[in-house]
């Protein structure tokens, strides 16, 4: 029988089901250009087969545009409306996308790890929304990148792609881009001159002996 993994809460689920059994979300069938076919163990992942299909396909702007559409209609089709303040209706969108909760420890304002995002409910409503849309900005980057391998492999979403995914986004400058991105994102959603490059430029002065003036654009 074929599965489909849920991509929020990572249930297997048959290829028949529209919708999680465990936690209900829409189940992500990217027939559009998956084959169906499945990576299983890391030692699948790194076949020559698969180095050269990621030397050899093009990434091109159609493919690209498919890719953000499935990410948004996925989750413009869970959206569920219920909220009525601004960081509730924030919440929403982050739901339709992923896990989150608040955590019980640490000093971060939050933090986002293999589909889940973890909030301090002790920060004001202006703070949450502000978090929230950072954190998501990393799970919607690494959602992009996960597609685009499953594009170049022709292969169905599993565990094995969003670990890889997950190392690679917070490895050395990669993980420097990713933290970019993510306080840029944010930075569009919150009052001009309140945007806290804070983390990046902890991740920035751990590289610094790795990476000169002209990489770190400084």
């Amino acid at each position: 029988m074929d599965y489909i993994y849920c991509s929020k809460c990572g249930e297997k689920n048959s290829i028949s089901e529209d919708y999680c059994i465990e936690c209900g979300s829409i189940l992500r069938k990217l027939d559009k250009y998956e084959s169906g076919d499945r990576i299983t163990s890391f030692e699948d992942m790194f076949t020559q087969k698969h180095k050269e299909q990621l030397n050899e396909t093009p990434l091109t702007n159609e493919i690209y545009e498919l890719i953000l559409d499935n990410i948004y209609e996925t989750g413009k089709k869970s959206l569920k409306n219920k909220g009525s303040t601004a960081l509730e209706k924030v919440a929403d969108v982050v739901e339709a996308y992923a896990k989150w909760s608040y955590k019980s420890k640490g000093g971060e304002l939050g933090f986002y790890s293999a589909n889940n995002i973890k909030l301090d409910d002790r920060l004001n409503d202006s703070v949450q929304i502000a978090t929230l849309i950072h954190e998501l900005s990393h799970h919607l980057l690494a959602e992009i990148h996960e597609q685009i391998l499953m594009y170049f492999w022709e292969v169905e979403k599993t565990y094995e792609i969003e670990v890889f995914v997950q190392y690679i986004l917070s490895s050395g400058t990669v993980h420097l881009m990713n933290e970019y991105c993510a306080h840029t994102v944010e930075g569009r959603f919150i009052p001009h001159g309140y945007q806290n490059y804070g983390s990046f430029n902890s991740i920035l002065e751990d590289l610094k002996d790795e990476l000169d003036k002209e990489t770190a654009f400084i």
